[in-house]
């Protein structure tokens, strides 16, 4: 029987990541194209090691995007079985808020992570956030979690579907 320690170190890991969805004052999302993925998405990744879901927010929105947010809530969590090589994960959705024009005038994109931005009408960003060779919940996150962006309810999803 393990005790102490040993006995937390037995148990499992999940892998975490967390991602931000913005807006501009006409209610259109902004989407970043990876470099190294079929598909745009939200700026956002990995939870690191003793770091928390809305720290990993925070750090991802200054090195992908160059912006400092001060205000972030939460609107969803989803748990994804595993897929491929991805191993299962909880993904943190929060909201960023609505991005003004000085604030997009300062988006500075890492050449090397991300390629391009764009702001675009959320019907139109489902079929740019979906991919064809890899399995992502994000499509279905997408509308769902924006229509909470102004409630107080927070979504608890699997696979991007309300449970």
């Amino acid at each position: 029987m393990l005790t102490g320690v040993d006995y937390y170190k037995s148990l499992p890991r999940k892998r975490m990541a967390s991602e931000v969805f913005f807006i501009n004052k006409k209610g259109e999302i902004l989407l970043v194209k990876p470099t190294y993925k079929d598909r745009w998405g939200v700026p956002g990744g990995v939870v690191e090691k003793d770091e928390s879901p809305k720290q990993a927010a925070t750090r991802e929105v200054k090195e992908e995007l160059n912006l400092t947010i001060r205000k972030l809530k939460l609107i969803g969590v989803d748990y994804t079985l595993p897929y491929g090589p991805k191993d299962e994960a909880i993904m943190f959705d929060f909201f960023g808020g609505v991005l003004k024009e000085n604030d997009i005038r300062k988006i500075k994109l890492p050449k090397e992570e991300l390629s391009d931005f764009v702001f675009v009408a959320i019907n139109k960003a489902v079929p740019m956030v979906t991919s064809l060779k890899t399995h992502t919940s994000l499509p279905k996150r997408l509308k769902r979690c924006l229509a909470k962006v102004d409630k107080t309810e927070v979504l608890y999803m699997e696979g991007g579907e309300i449970r």
